[in-house]
This record gives structure tokens, C-alpha cells and sequence, in this order.
């Protein structure tokens, strides 16, 4: 389980992208800003992206589910739950991730 240690959302070019890290281990989410409540797959050249670091080696979602639960433009708030897998290296599953963020 990652755990983070430190979350940094970003806005830029229609895009948001969350940085989860902790430690050498770094996850990443992207989609666009302009999402709405529902369920999005993670493909590996979409809009909806997932990535898996460990010590530097990095590995793209394959396969997986971004469900985003709450949207909130007044307060920038962003909330889901998401679940993937990589290929190499490393062919990581990730499970039962969640996340709330505010721009």
C-alpha cells in the first residue's frame, strides 16, 4: 500500500494530473478538467491516464477504472476511487485507491 506521504494536485492545459508520493514510490492519475461524476477507463495515450513509479522505474496503466464520485467547480474539489494495473516493468495492481483534492 502506498500511503502518501504528500499529494500535489496540478491544473494546466485542460489537464489535472494528482501526484501521490511517498518515499521512491510515486503514483500519478491525469484527466481532463472538464470530467464529470462518472467512470472512465484508463487507457495508455487517452485522457484518463495512470502511472506507477518505484526508484525511479516508471510503468503505464494498462487496464483500470477511474470512478469519480464528486465534482465540485465553486470549491475546486475533485474526489474518486480508482483501480489499475501496469505492464512492465514491474506489472503493479493497484487496488481500492481513493483520493479528494481542491485546486
Amino acid at each position: 500500500s502506498l500511503n502518501p506521504s504528500a499529494v500535489a494536485p496540478t491544473q494546466a492545459s485542460g489537464t489535472i494530473v494528482v501526484n501521490a508520493r511517498n518515499g521512491n514510490n510515486v503514483l500519478l492519475l491525469s484527466f481532463p478538467t472538464a470530467i464529470t461524476v462518472g467512470s472512465y477507463p484508463f487507457t495508455t495515450d487517452g485522457m484518463y491516464r495512470a502511472s506507477y513509479s518505484s526508484g525511479g522505474t516508471s510503468a503505464d496503466a494498462i487496464s483500470g477504472t477511474l470512478d469519480i464520485t464528486i465534482v465540485n467547480r465553486n470549491t475546486r474539489q475533485y474526489s474518486g476511487i480508482f483501480s489499475f494495473e501496469t505492464g512492465p516493468p514491474g506489472n503493479v495492481s493497484v487496488s481500492q485507491g481513493s483520493f479528494t483534492i481542491t485546486l
